[in-house]
């Protein structure tokens, strides 16, 4: 009888333990830009790209346990296709003859994101969090279109798929502010704002007229985020 007693308290305080974990699974799409910024020895080398929005993805799982009645605890492990679009227009006079140049470039990345983010519930259904995210860089890769025009001759550049990722930092950390609603106990909707905190770009350096310079791009990846999620 005691033994019987024992264990059923034993069952009684695991299945209470496991209730504090909950597991699942979100994907959703990703609207993102890489701003840059460049200080350094000389920039008047520089061009400063006009930053556009890149649509991309995200997809992976998560776990949640209880600290308190309203109080949670998150950690993730998302797979996050991301990036930013680039244009950049110059014009002027070289050896007598006016010019103009036109560039653009897509950058596209790909990280594993572990996101740790403590989530509020005010209400059963309608939760806040928040928290820090690193992510690991896994691919990237750029696409670039160069058009140079001078003296009625026009000169045309094109790469499609140029793997650049030793020129990004392999690490980037954020911090993730959120808002997330359950539709049903399962189902949940969330979006998302990763305001990121390590810069992309490594710095660059370039030889110019015979001299070394180096350029320190200031690029921090933000990202919104939609998704949808289900939780076992």
């Amino acid at each position: 009888m005691k033994r019987t007693l024992l264990i059923a308290i034993l069952f009684s305080i695991g299945f209470s333990y496991a209730q504090q974990f909950k597991f699942g699974t979100k994907v959703g799409g990703n609207l993102a830009t890489i701003p840059i910024t460049f200080s350094g020895t000389d920039l008047t080398l520089v061009t400063v790209p006009d930053n556009k929005m890149f649509i991309g993805f995200h997809a992976g799982g998560f776990i949640e346990m209880g600290i308190s009645e309203r109080i949670t605890f998150q950690s993730e492990l998302l797979f996050s296709f991301e990036g930013s679009k680039y244009e950049s227009n110059a014009s002027g006079s070289d050896f007598g003859f006016d010019y103009t140049e036109n560039s653009e470039s897509t950058i596209k990345t790909s990280y594993i994101h572990f996101p740790f983010l403590l989530k509020y519930y005010p209400t059963y259904t309608l939760y806040f969090s928040a928290g820090p995210k690193v992510g690991v860089l896994v691919m990237a890769k750029q696409d670039s279109n160069y058009t140079y025009t001078s003296n009625g001759n026009t000169e045309n550049e094109s790469i499609k798929g140029e793997d650049v990722k030793n020129q990004l930092n392999a690490l980037n950390i954020a911090a993730s502010f959120g808002a997330g609603y359950f539709f049903t106990d399962t189902i949940f909707a969330e979006i998302r704002y990763d305001l990121g905190l390590s810069n992309v770009y490594k710095d660059m350096q370039e030889e110019y007229n015979g001299m070394q310079y180096t350029f320190e791009p200031k690029s921090k990846i933000n990202n919104l985020q939609f998704s949808l999620g289900y939780r076992f």
